[in-house]
């Protein structure tokens, strides 16, 4: 049974994620404070941890800079795309802006916690990259993405010449169940873009205006 740690100072909508999450077979451990939730964190057993950004003495942003090891879904009223982005590069796998809806957020929280298949390990190879399960790996580096940023980069790799419209990038997602708007599709591009520009050096995604994007 996975455990998600919920960080959520609002009693009220607390229950309600935990309530959600339990109906959905996780268990779980509250927190109310960003102090609360690290003493959480460091002393029990977390698989994944749903984290609001307005939390009483240490924030949500101090909070995520120091959990690194395991998935961090973020709420926050504040819809700002920029705020979302710098949020992912932080460290988030996925920002909700509040208010949300009960069904959306268990959804992502087990796409984040589905576990890689070991029986049907692939590797894509495009140019001098290579993506092995969730590791995109470049002359002998590697870094770790994330479900959805992995689904992306193999998209691209299998696309023709490497370039998808945006519509035909969030069809292929879809197939398999990653339902999102073009909106939240360019906020997860952007994390990937800049992992790929520290593997590789260099920009490795090229956002084609109005149409989609090129994996050069």
């Amino acid at each position: 049974m996975k455990t998600i740690l919920i960080v959520e100072d609002d009693e009220y909508i607390g229950n309600m994620i935990e309530a959600a999450l339990k109906n959905e077979g996780f268990a779980t451990w509250r927190a109310y404070s960003g102090s609360e939730a690290l003493l959480v964190f460091q002393s029990r057993p977390v698989d994944l941890v749903v984290l609001d950004l307005m939390l009483p003495g240490l924030s949500g942003e101090d909070v995520l800079s120091a959990i690194r090891t395991v998935p961090v879904v973020v709420l926050s009223a504040k819809s700002d795309l920029d705020h979302k982005v710098e949020l992912l590069l932080q460290g988030a796998v996925d920002y909700m802006t509040k208010p949300f809806e009960l069904k959306e957020l268990v959804a992502r929280v087990r796409v984040h916690l589905r576990p890689v298949d070991a029986t049907r390990e692939q590797t894509l190879g495009y140019h001098d990259l290579a993506l092995i399960q969730n590791e995109a790996r470049h002359d002998g580096q590697t870094i770790r993405l994330t479900p959805i940023e992995t689904k992306i980069l193999s998209a691209l790799m299998q696309a023709r010449d490497g370039t998808m419209t945006r519509t035909a990038l969030l069809d292929t997602l879809a197939t398999q169940d990653i339902l999102m708007s073009a909106a939240t599709l360019k906020v997860h591009m952007s994390r990937l873009r800049a992992k790929l520009k520290t593997l590789t050096g260099q920009d490795r995604i090229e956002a084609l205006w109005g149409i989609g994007y090129h994996l050069s």
